[in-house]
């Protein structure tokens, strides 16, 4: 391939003294296509730019007054969320702008009048709504009228006296404080079903589940041995509560109502998580199992004195193809004959990370109703 003094490419096939010559230009179409999208991409520069110098204001409209919007809010008070408000038109909550052009809040039912009493923070799901420029009052009586000590501005915050409940979440044997957000992912789980409106707002402590570091020896010697076992869930009891919930309490902002702590966990967790709870009612109304290493476990002696009356939740699933559960199907069998209401769940799978992910999205909805 040479080129010639026409300026054009030419190729020359054969021996010496004969052969082809045939010429290879570019179309002139070629050169437009390209000068077309060189202009096409500076004209998208050029319109970006203007974009985002020039945003698009979008327009609201503000509800009219008197009718109540029903939009799934969030609402919270000093120290508790209150159930949210949901896009039910027959619910009994919802937000009104009343007449005097303030926004209220009724009540979800007659018995939640009074908590709704001092409602300082609140996220707006319903593009609709128009809150900046108005006032949030919130009547202490199912249809009463609020007093100015019950109406807030907006923006108005509890700043330090808000405190969060508290879910203390264990992990299993051979995992540390990191598995349940490293392979269970629970952190991205747990913020898609707040984003959801499904769980209440709470802090999540996940402790480093080992009472004696010993316990971590070989698996076919720990799990046969019930001295063992024992001994590190009796430890491990000691320093949740001896260390680690008071050092929760003291630095965060959570609160130390019975009613505001919860604790679950899998198998090793598991294990930890209903012993402890069943055994201090008095720290824990809400419990939760999963796949709970309970296989050792002697109810009769080791959960004598349970108290039923305490609990507001007391959950334990199992996978069916898991090893354990038939002694989890005991356990709740137990507990049963003894009175304790206990909801038990059994999910396709065996002991893996798959089923404990599901027993987080089914429990953490049920925490702190």
């Amino acid at each position: 391939m040479a080129k010639s003094t026409s300026g054009k490419w030419v190729s020359r096939v054969g021996s010496a003294g004969g052969g082809k010559t045939y010429s290879k230009t570019r179309p002139s179409s070629f050169y437009a296509v390209v000068v077309l999208i060189v202009v096409l991409g500076l004209a998208l520069v050029v319109f970006s730019r203007y974009e985002y110098q020039h945003p698009v204001k979008k327009v609201v409209v503000e509800p009219a007054i008197g009718t109540t919007e029903f939009a799934g809010l969030s609402i919270q008070d000093c120290g508790t969320t209150l159930p949210y408000l949901t896009s039910d038109s027959t619910d009994k909550g919802g937000f009104i702008v009343g007449s005097d052009n303030v926004v209220k809040v009724s009540p979800v039912s007659a018995s939640d009048a009074g908590n709704n009493a001092t409602v300082a923070t609140f996220a707006l799901e319903y593009p609709g709504l128009v809150a900046t420029s108005k006032e949030l009052a919130v009547p202490k009586a199912a249809g009463g009228t609020p007093t100015a000590a019950d109406t807030f501005k907006n923006g108005d915050v509890c700043g330090a006296k808000t405190k969060y409940p508290v879910l203390y979440l264990l992990h299993g044997w051979g995992g540390d404080a990191h598995e349940w957000t490293s392979g269970l992912q629970a952190d991205n789980i747990l913020d898609n079903l707040l984003a959801q409106h499904k769980i209440r707002p709470m802090v999540v402590v996940m402790p480093l589940g080992y009472g004696d570091l010993r316990f971590l020896g070989k698996f076919g010697v720990v799990w046969q041995d019930r001295l063992l076992v024992d001994h590190n869930t009796s430890l491990f009891s000691q320093a949740l509560l001896a260390e680690i919930m008071p050092r929760v309490e003291a630095e965060y902002r959570v609160s130390a109502r019975r009613e505001d702590r919860a604790i679950a966990g899998l198998s090793m967790g598991g294990l930890e998580s209903l012993t402890i709870g069943l055994t201090h009612p008095a720290q824990f109304a809400y419990i939760g199992g999963f796949s709970s290493a309970v296989h050792l476990l002697d109810p009769a002696t080791q959960l004598a004195g349970v108290d039923a009356a305490k609990l507001r939740l007391l959950w334990i699933a199992c996978g069916v193809d898991d090893g354990l559960v038939t002694a989890n199907r005991k356990l709740i069998a137990y507990l049963k004959a003894k009175g304790l209401t206990v909801t038990a769940v059994e999910t396709p799978g065996a002991h893996h990370f798959n089923v404990w992910r599901d027993n987080l999205v089914q429990f953490a909805p049920l925490l702190f109703r």
